[in-house]
């Protein structure tokens, strides 16, 4: 029962990284596992067994959803994109007062600041223009190009608010994130792209390495400022989805069920079925 509530877990999270402006590290903070999933990478070595089972039974959700479920989150991202957001809008305000509990007793001016420094630095993402998308030209270029996606991928994996797909979007890169997550669910299509797939792997692992490492020394040794810091992020992604739902097209019957589904992610983050979600 507990292996399938995590791999339930995995695929939320999964989608989590699909949908724009929404982080599946984050995703990972208000369901109680991001310290435990860093601490089994970064100590895999010392529990190969225990590290390996958790690690790859949250992995098996997460590569399901990103396999099987781009195709329709595509479809209803472009259908009932303000519905869908609503939902995980909910998610994240129900996962937040946990994130606050980290900071408690800790409010002085230093880290009231180091908090509204990062709210306002992500907030400010809301300006950017994310209408202008590159493509691949089946150059050398593209090879150095999908290292340096899979590099930004690891960053928003580990690093909790920072939406992988916001980013990508900012930065023209977002249809080809989604296309080669697309074509992992066909194999005569993951083979042919083989060429986007290995630079992308290579960038995605030592990326990981790296922000896993610096994220552990953070938690280790500046753990308040660093949790102030998510929490900063977890509020200004809140935001930032709440600004492009609302730049989208809905209907009146769409903002009614979007209120559902915000109430219904908050409710189930707070308290429905804690094994599941804590």
């Amino acid at each position: 029962m507990e292996n399938l509530i995590l791999f339930l877990k995995g695929i939320i999270i999964g989608i989590g990284k699909i949908i724009p402006g929404l982080s599946g590290s984050m995703i990972m903070m208000v369901m109680g596992l991001y310290e435990k999933g860093i601490d089994a990478l970064y100590h895999f070595f010392d529990d190969v067994k225990g590290n390996f089972k958790f690690l790859i039974t949250i992995g098996s959700g997460i590569l399901v959803a990103i396999i099987l479920m781009s195709k329709l989150i595509k479809v209803l991202l472009l259908n009932y994109y303000f519905i869908i957001i609503c939902f995980f809008v909910g998610l994240i305000l129900g996962g937040i007062p946990s994130i606050f509990k980290e900071v408690k007793g800790h409010y002085n001016k230093k880290n009231i600041m180091l908090f509204i420094f990062f709210l306002l630095l992500v907030t400010s993402l809301t300006f950017i223009d994310t209408n202008n998308q590159m493509m691949l030209d089946d150059g050398f270029n593209d090879f150095i190009l999908m290292y340096i996606i899979g590099i930004i991928e690891a960053a928003t994996m580990i690093i909790p608010g920072i939406s992988g797909t916001a980013i990508m979007m900012i930065l023209g890169l977002y249809n080809i994130l989604l296309d080669l997550f697309i074509n992992l669910g066909n194999f005569n299509l993951m083979i042919s792209n083989l060429k986007s797939i290995i630079p992308f792997g290579i960038g995605l692992v030592t990326g990981g390495m790296a922000f896993i490492s610096a994220i552990k020394y953070l938690l280790t040794n500046h753990k308040v400022k660093t949790y102030f810091v998510i929490a900063a992020l977890a509020l200004s992604s809140v935001f930032l989805m709440i600004i492009q739902a609302i730049k989208s097209n809905y209907y009146t019957l769409d903002v009614i069920m979007g209120m559902i589904l915000l109430f219904v992610g908050f409710i189930s983050c707070r308290s429905f079925d804690k094994r599941f979600f804590k």
